[in-house]
């Protein structure tokens, strides 16, 4: 308790530590804890935090066994620092936005920031995701445009099967958004243990299996999109056969962009060929759209 107390006093703001921390040393379940309030994680990040009584701790003589968040933080600061080099076991439970999004649901321009914003998630996969239920979207529209047209009397039961199957692709492609940016994190959260650690490559290399099996998921979806957008455009409203071909523009995009993605997670694996099935999956669907 001493010691906890000790550095707890040298890191806080008011002693003339690290700025926006508040700082104490309190007995937690017979450990010796330094607890602590980070006001803004923007200018002392936990990373920095941590690195500082660790280091403080180490000249002590003491090591630091584990760290513990209380209520929920913004998901940036765990994937910006690393669950792993923060000796924390279970960041999905205090990860703010993911609650927030299980609520209500990003609003596009969150969504977007966060896309532009210097975390690495959301990211190219999720934008690629994010690009083919757009493009379900569209091809949605134009369904339902087309339905209850005297115009389209003989099509009217095509063109519903159309409207459930895209329909159905716009809430998987939605939710693979959100499962590519927690397929990171994984992969980030492996790569942050020791490389002397032998359980570092096969966690390495089973959270890569992961982080590609969800974009190959995106690709499937996103080359039978293409089919459906270019159907609606044949057969669908002609007044909207504008909308069904920006459908298709934007299901060639998140294909290209969905099996780029699979083709960097089995590149990085430790025997790239433990991911050859699924690169392969995702080539021959590429294959396939380029053909028709």
């Amino acid at each position: 308790m001493t010691i906890a107390k000790d550095i707890a006093k040298r890191i806080r703001a008011s002693g003339g530590g690290l700025p926006a921390v508040q700082a104490s040393g309190f007995e937690v379940e017979g450990k010796a804890q330094v607890s602590m309030n980070l006001l803004d994680i923007d200018t002392t990040s936990q990373a920095t935090v941590f690195a500082a009584v660790e280091s403080a701790a180490r000249q002590r003589g003491v090591g630091i066994l584990k760290s513990e968040v209380v209520g929920l933080i913004p998901e940036r600061a765990v994937l910006a620092a690393g669950a792993a080099s923060l000796k924390l076991p279970d960041p999905e439970a205090h990860l703010l936005e993911p609650k927030i999004r299980a609520a209500e649901g990003p609003t596009l321009d969150g969504w977007l920031d966060e896309l532009a914003g210097g975390a690495p998630v959301p990211g190219g996969g999720s934008a690629a995701a994010l690009a083919g239920a757009l493009a379900a979207a569209l091809v949605a529209m134009v369904a339902r445009l087309t339905i209850g047209r005297k115009a389209y009397a003989g099509v009217q039961q095509r063109v519903a099967e159309i409207l459930a199957e895209a329909d159905a692709l716009r809430a998987q492609l939605r939710r693979l958004a959100d499962d590519d940016a927690a397929a990171y994190t994984k992969v980030s959260a492996a790569y942050r243990l020791p490389k002397s650690d032998p359980r570092r490559t096969r966690a390495a290399d089973e959270a890569l299996i992961g982080a590609a099996q969800t974009p190959l998921a995106m690709a499937r979806g996103a080359a039978r999109l293409l089919a459906l957008a270019n159907e609606i455009g044949t057969i669908g409203n002609r007044n909207a056969h504008s909308d069904a071909k920006v459908g298709e523009a934007l299901a060639r995009a998140a294909l290209a962009g969905a099996v780029e993605n699979v083709r960097v997670n089995v590149a990085s694996l430790s025997e790239p060929g433990l991911g050859q099935s699924l690169l392969e999956e995702a080539e021959q669907l590429e294959r396939d759209v380029q053909a028709t």
